[in-house]
């Protein structure tokens, strides 16, 4: 059984998550964002300005047409991805899936994360967790689209109607306020079925964006971390136990207990250290 072109089912794929330590020192710069609906690290404030606002048709035709060199070094990024896709769908279409890439590349470009790294390397890694969940070509090509400029219209026109949605569904998702604290989950998880068109693939997308964005989570300010790890533990996680995808629940719990409580994470640390070092010696003197 798959989900919406995600495999594993239920349960499957789930891995022991190794507790991480997490830089949770408050910034002394403080925090201002506090009553903006929840976003997890997005641009950085050090970004320049967007060379493109958004791309016609006509430039993202060019862009994407066959005859359009590709730079050895954007081929050699994509090589990881494809590697992962190729290995759950040996007949998949990396053609697409590059010209998806090209685009988001000069999309993004001149745009950093608080980490100092490009804004490319998100939505990359947004589409490699949804191809170590065995996600179809269409999935992956929305992934690496859904934060560019491009208008619905030309996602539509240059990937297909089936592309379009799934963007289009990820982006009404992405303006749910999840920061109200005293909404109940059922009517939470209804909002996120009337934002999805009922499509899980846009619900996944989302998780694996939000299990992204959590694992570079301590390059934001303190008061930001708690925050964005609260509505992790109130909304994603259950989300992401409903549709049985456990191995993003197991790291996004183990991310917000090392985010909320890091020293009772840094004593578990140790324990389990102290506890393999101690295996390792027995097993030595057999």
């Amino acid at each position: 059984m798959t989900i919406g072109g995600i495999d594993p089912p239920v349960g499957a794929g789930a891995r022991e998550v190794t507790p991480r330590p997490v830089d949770a020192r408050p910034d002394k710069r403080g925090d201002t964002s506090t009553s903006k609906p929840d976003h997890s690290p997005e641009r950085s404030s050090r970004a320049s300005r967007r060379p493109v606002q958004r791309l016609s048709l006509a430039a993202a035709t060019f862009l994407i047409g066959g005859n359009r060199r590709r730079s050895p070094e954007a081929l050699e990024t994509l090589i990881p991805l494809v590697q992962v896709h190729r290995a759950h769908h040996p007949k998949a279409d990396l053609a697409l899936l590059q010209r998806a890439f090209v685009v988001a590349e000069l999309s993004h470009r001149g745009q950093m994360r608080k980490s100092g790294e490009a804004y490319i390397t998100h939505p990359l890694a947004v589409a490699t967790i949804l191809a170590e969940l065995g996600a179809d070509t269409t999935t992956l090509v929305a992934a690496l689209l859904h934060d560019t400029d491009l208008t619905l219209d030309t996602v539509r026109e240059s990937f297909g109607d089936d592309v379009a949605h799934l963007v289009d569904g990820v982006t009404k998702l992405e303006k749910v306020d999840f920061n109200n604290r005293q909404e109940a989950e059922a009517e939470t998880m209804r909002k996120i079925l009337v934002a999805t068109g009922r499509d899980l693939r846009v619900t996944v997308i989302k998780l694996a964006d939000r299990l992204h964005n959590m694992r570079t989570i301590r390059h934001m300010r303190r008061a930001s971390q708690i925050r964005i790890a609260e509505v992790t533990r109130d909304v994603f996680i259950p989300l992401a136990e409903r549709l049985g995808i456990h191995v993003l629940k197991t790291e996004l719990e183990d991310i917000v207990f090392s985010t909320l409580q890091p020293d009772e994470h840094a004593g578990i640390v140790r324990v389990l250290a102290d506890q393999a070092a101690e295996r390792d010696e027995a097993a030595a003197t057999l």
